[in-house]
């Protein structure tokens, strides 16, 4: 009989490196687009009109009235979109792969896509892209709420494999449009002063959230210390010495 256990051990080893990598990647760019807003450009800053702080700055999902900064949009573009094939695989961690797993993925990847492709063009055109035209931003809106709710029901899918997996689901809903919302209001004001529009290092905290899902997700990665039994041990202790 051929044994089919080994392959299915590994499988979490690449898949996992796989997932972290993809996420620690999109947290590095996405830090380096915030470090060009909140540094490189807050250190030069020279109109008298606006400061970095203005909405119209604002790279991610940018909307009119918007002026690109370097290149912060398109670089958080492709960071956002780095996370796409990591959310598409996590149903893969599961136990057992379900149908709710994979839809949920799907439904939850989504809006990260759109953002990721509209900020990312944004940034090319130097104007917000026409996926911003008309109802672009409300279809972004509703799209970003439906995968608010595909990440939940997936980290619920993963809970009945393992607590670390489900983490690494939690920990991505803060990186989504209304995460980052939130985010802005509630946590960059405990450590930065709150500016008239865009509290500074808004951003990074996405990128902080982002780079603790890679993170977890090597702790979950990394199978658990198996507890030796009583009659390993016992050999072990009544084995001679060297």
């Amino acid at each position: 009989m051929v044994d089919h256990e080994e392959p299915t051990e590994r499988r979490p080893l690449w898949l996992g490196g796989t997932i972290a990598l993809l996420l620690a990647a999109s947290s590095v760019i996405q830090f380096w687009a915030s470090f060009e807003r909140w540094i490189v450009a807050w250190n030069s800053w020279d109109r008298d009109s606006a400061w970095v702080e203005d909405h119209r700055f604002d790279y991610i999902a940018p909307s009119d009235p918007w002026e690109p900064i370097g290149d912060t949009a398109l670089l958080f573009g492709i960071g956002y979109l780095l996370m796409v094939p990591a959310i598409l695989a996590l149903p893969l961690a599961a136990r057992r792969l379900r149908w709710l797993g994979i839809v949920a993925a799907i439904v939850a990847a989504a809006p990260f896509v759109y953002v990721g492709v509209h900020s990312a063009w944004s940034g090319r055109l130097g104007v917000p892209s026409p996926m911003a035209d008309g109802d672009g931003m409300g279809f972004m809106t509703r799209l970003a709420t439906a995968g608010l709710v595909a990440l939940i029901v997936l980290a619920i899918v993963l809970a009945r494999t393992s607590r670390g997996w489900m983490t690494v689901a939690l920990l991505i809903i803060p990186t989504t449009l209304w995460g980052y919302l939130v985010g802005s209001l509630t946590i960059a004001p405990l450590f930065w002063e709150v500016s008239y529009d865009t509290t500074r290092w808004s951003e990074t905290v996405v990128a902080a959230w982002t780079a603790a899902a890679a993170i977890v997700t090597v702790v979950a990665t990394v199978p658990p210390q198996r507890p030796r039994e009583p009659a390993e041990v016992s050999a072990a202790a009544a084995a001679p010495s060297a």
